[in-house]
């Protein structure tokens, strides 16, 4: 391992692997003079990785203690309670724990790594000073890559949430986590999940928005306050999520409840909306400049099979929507009655005073 990392640092290249709980990928970085020498160590990762026992056990211990710390973080608990109650037992909705990572073994690591990293899962994208006649003799050795039909179980639940109920996270400190949640839209780049995301951003989605003027600039409780819709291939989740001084937590979700309530019922203005789509617009333009972002934007293409062009096709919904059009969205997925509240706070000063919001449930975050 670092005999490896020694040559990567001196081609100035750098490869890693990431995994995450939808996608796995693997990020190659290098000067267009050093690509040769790269794609030669690329392939060594690849198609030979050691899975040497002592990093094992290193890496081993690492994530352990990483698991043992995140309990300590009162964002952390935040979002395992918050995933424990939007996705239940699934994956997705039970954290690593120690003795899960105890359990297992490094024969398991690499039975996995053989399944999963599959040359029929993968896709390619390249950005760079390269032409396609230049590149792709150079990924000749991606032919010899074995891949096998693996079934992907992709369609993982998500709760229904009916009612609203305040789940309550004892984690005494100076500070408490909110967060407001449910079920969302799935991904896409010109239906409703799309301009869902328009219409969240005068309400949580920049700076100036009402969420964050509220609580930051004219309360001074928060730092800072967002909210948006997060979609995948399959479904999605909107959140209301900041941290706020201890005992300014009642009176911060009381004002979340009212900014909420009066976007649902009142909608924006004109001038908020002039705002928000030259906001949109002029961000966009720097959204694809450098060479990762075009390389995630190509990802992203390839992952859901989107038109090339869906830039210009989001450019034109961005200009013909209204304000009616902004009510009308955040009517049908804002759910003002049919949601979750957790809070990571101190229970003995905050049970009561949360009481007023609706039923109190205590949670735990083993």
């Amino acid at each position: 391992t670092e005999e490896m990392s020694a040559k990567l640092d001196n081609l100035g290249s750098s490869i890693s692997f990431n995994s995450g709980d939808r996608t796995s990928s693997i990020f190659v970085s290098s000067l267009v003079g050093k690509i040769d020498e790269t794609i030669s160590l690329l392939e060594e990762k690849l198609f030979n990785p050691a899975f040497d026992e002592d990093d094992y056990k290193r890496i081993n211990k690492q994530y352990k203690e990483s698991i043992n710390n995140s309990k300590k973080s009162a964002q952390n608990m935040a979002r395992q309670a918050v995933a424990e109650l939007m996705y239940g037992k699934s994956i997705r909705g039970i954290m690593p724990t120690v003795k899960g990572v105890e359990k297992i073994k490094l024969s398991e690591v690499k039975e996995f790594y053989k399944k999963q990293y599959n040359s029929r899962l993968a896709s390619v994208v390249v950005v760079g000073d390269v032409t396609k006649e230049e590149m792709l003799p150079r990924l000749q050795f991606l032919n010899k890559w074995e891949g096998s039909d693996v079934l992907i179980n992709k369609n993982l639940p998500i709760e229904e949430i009916e009612g609203k109920t305040i789940y309550l996270v004892h984690k005494p400190g100076p500070q408490s986590i909110i967060t407001l949640a449910h079920k969302g839209l799935k991904y896409d780049v010109d239906g409703d999940y799309y301009k869902a995301g328009v219409m969240n951003f005068p309400l949580g989605g920049a700076f100036s928005s009402r969420l964050n003027l509220n609580l930051r600039e004219d309360k001074g409780y928060t730092y800072g306050i967002r909210s948006g819709f997060n979609g995948n291939d399959t479904d999605g989740m909107f959140s209301i999520s900041t941290s706020v001084r201890s005992e300014a937590t009642d009176s911060a979700l009381n004002e979340i409840y009212k900014e909420f309530e009066n976007y649902i019922t009142e909608g924006i203005n004109e001038e908020e909306l002039a705002f928000t789509k030259n906001s949109i617009a002029n961000s966009d333009a720097l959204r694809y400049e450098t060479a990762f972002q075009k390389s995630r934007f190509l990802a992203r293409i390839q992952r859901y099979g989107l038109d090339g062009n869906y830039i210009k096709k989001q450019k034109e919904i961005l200009n013909d929507m209204t304000v009616v059009d902004i009510k009308l969205i955040a009517n049908k997925y804002l759910k003002m009655d049919d949601h979750i509240v957790v809070v990571v706070g101190n229970k003995y000063a905050l049970k009561d005073k949360l009481q007023k919001f609706g039923k109190v449930t205590e949670l735990k975050i083993k």
